[in-house]
């Protein structure tokens, strides 16, 4: 069931990928097209951000078929925190990337230049929404079920992507209107700020990954509430996760009635185990279990520890 599981798990990373390496080319292609005949700054900035997100999302495919190999001997933890490792590449090129075009379009909004071939701009930009919309709903609903990292780091290209491409819509109609070119150069810094900031956004959460950062709030909540189930469980101390790719590790000390037995108290901890992995299938759980009397002696390791 597991293996079953973990199937499933890289076919839906690796078909979200796969469509989004698709749709980058198909935009790439259509907009180096638009932007030679048009000039437009904008459309410029959108051509860049969809290579980028090409490149971003060829480099987290093979990235992500090294996630999914199994643990061995050299990494018993698995190969998850690759995901992070692509989320963190793909921030540090959107990073680059959109600040050579807010340069290139601080140099036009100083010499502006005739847009030509607006129609044409505003038909391939459109075209273009209606496919990027379609493939973030798409990767939505493989986050919702797998979580991934690599794949939410893409989702924000594509949503920037999107942006830039209603930022495309709104530069060609205001200068088609107003005939000041210098909006279309305005447009492409805005929308490229913007992007910026999402791209600082997938760094973070990159980071958070590789730093072990702990598991949202809710999730360790849910856990502390479940350990709340179990009469026999007296308290509950050394609370740690983090997480590597789609895998949540999870480790605790239970202090357990100093009335049950061995083989109760082991029992109290499969059935905790049980109930943990009934909501949160993904998670890698270890269990410590102390008598009432070794509590504050156990806290007191914990603190040298760390504290050293």
């Amino acid at each position: 069931m597991e293996v079953a599981a973990k199937k499933s798990y890289g076919g839906l990373i690796k078909s979200a990928i796969s469509v989004s390496i698709g749709l980058a080319v198909v935009l790439t292609v259509s907009k180096c097209a638009v932007w030679f005949f048009s000039g437009s700054e904008t459309m410029l900035a959108s051509m860049l951000d969809s290579v980028m997100d090409g490149l971003g999302a060829v480099i987290t495919f093979f990235v992500v078929r090294v996630s999914l190999v199994p643990p061995d001997a050299e990494h018993n933890f698995g190969h998850g925190k690759a995901e992070a490792i692509a989320g963190l590449f793909q921030s540090i090129i959107v990073i680059v990337t959109v600040g050579l075009v807010i340069w290139h379009s601080i140099v036009k909004l100083i010499e502006p230049e005739p847009l030509t071939h607006t129609g044409m701009a505003l038909v391939v930009t459109g075209i273009s929404m209606l496919l990027e919309w379609g493939v973030i709903s798409y990767q939505h609903r493989i986050i919702d079920i797998t979580q991934s990292a690599a794949v939410k780091a893409d989702n924000i290209h594509l949503k920037a992507d999107l942006f830039f491409n209603i930022g495309v819509v709104l530069s060609l109609v205001t200068v088609s209107l107003t005939g000041v070119q210098a909006f279309d150069s305005v447009f492409a810094i805005i929308l490229g700020l913007v992007i910026l900031y999402g791209a600082f956004s997938i760094g973070r959460t990159a980071m958070n990954m590789l730093l072990d950062h702990e598991l949202p709030e809710q999730i360790v909540n849910d856990i502390l509430g479940m350990t709340g189930q179990f009469p026999d469980i007296r308290s509950v101390h050394g609370l740690r996760t983090r997480q590597s790719g789609h895998v949540y590790f999870l480790q605790m000390h239970i202090v357990m009635s100093e009335s049950i037995s061995l083989a109760d108290s082991h029992h109290v901890t499969e059935e905790l185990e049980k109930c943990i992995h009934s909501k949160y299938s993904n998670v890698d759980v270890i269990i410590h279990v102390e008598p009432e009397d070794n509590e504050c002696e156990e806290q007191e390791k914990e603190k040298r520890l760390y504290n050293s």
